[in-house]
C-alpha cells in the first residue's frame, strides 16, 4: 500500500481539525448572545463524496470525538451521528456531484437540518429551552453550512489535486 493513498484521509483531518476550531471561535463570540452554531454535515461531506468507505469512516470518529469533546452536547452523540451520516452520504455518492454541486449541497443542508432538529428536540425536552432561540440556532447553522460547506469541499478538492492524488469512482468503490 502506498503512502500517497493516505493523502486525501490527511486532508480531511486537518481540515476538520481546522473546521473544528473555526466553530470554537464562533460559537465562543457568539455565547454574548446565547446562540450555538452547529454544521456537523460539513465534517462529512468531503469523507463521505471522496474518500474510501473506512477512510471516510475513521474521518468522521475523529471529528465526532473532537465535537464531542469540545460542545455541551449528550456524550457520544456527534460520535455516532457523523459515522450514520457519512454512511448516508457515502450510500448516495454515486448519485451525486463529486464538486459539490447542487446536489449535494442540498442533500448536506438535508442531512445538517436532521441532526439539528434531533439534538435541539433533545435539548428542549431536558431544559425546557424556548423554540425562538433554536429556531435562530438552526437557522444561523444553516446559512453558516451554506457558506462553509462548498467552499470547504473546493479547498479540499484543489489541495488533494496538487497534491497530485485524486481518487475515482472506480478506486473508492473497490476497496
Amino acid at each position: 500500500m502506498h503512502p500517497r493513498r493516505h493523502i486525501p484521509t490527511l486532508i480531511a483531518l486537518v481540515a476538520n481539525a481546522f473546521l473544528g476550531m473555526l466553530l470554537l471561535e464562533i460559537n465562543h463570540h457568539l455565547s454574548a448572545i446565547s446562540v450555538q452554531v452547529l454544521i456537523p454535515a460539513s465534517f462529512v461531506l468531503f469523507a463521505g463524496l471522496s474518500l474510501t468507505y473506512p477512510s471516510g469512516l475513521l474521518v468522521c470518529i475523529v471529528a465526532g470525538i473532537m465535537q464531542d469533546a469540545a460542545l455541551p452536547t449528550p456524550p457520544g452523540y456527534f460520535t455516532l451521528a457523523l459515522p450514520i451520516l457519512h454512511f448516508v452520504l457515502y450510500r448516495l455518492s454515486p448519485k451525486l456531484h463529486k464538486e459539490g454541486g447542487l446536489d449535494s449541497i442540498l442533500i448536506t443542508q438535508a442531512l445538517n437540518l436532521l441532526v439539528l432538529l434531533h439534538l435541539s428536540f433533545h435539548f428542549s425536552q431536558q431544559y425546557h429551552t424556548p423554540l425562538l432561540p433554536i429556531i435562530l440556532q438552526i437557522l444561523a447553522s444553516q446559512l453558516l453550512l451554506l457558506i462553509t460547506a462548498p467552499t470547504l469541499l473546493a479547498l479540499q478538492i484543489a489541495l488533494s489535486t496538487y497534491l497530485g492524488v485524486e481518487v475515482t469512482d472506480e478506486e473508492t468503490r473497490n476497496t
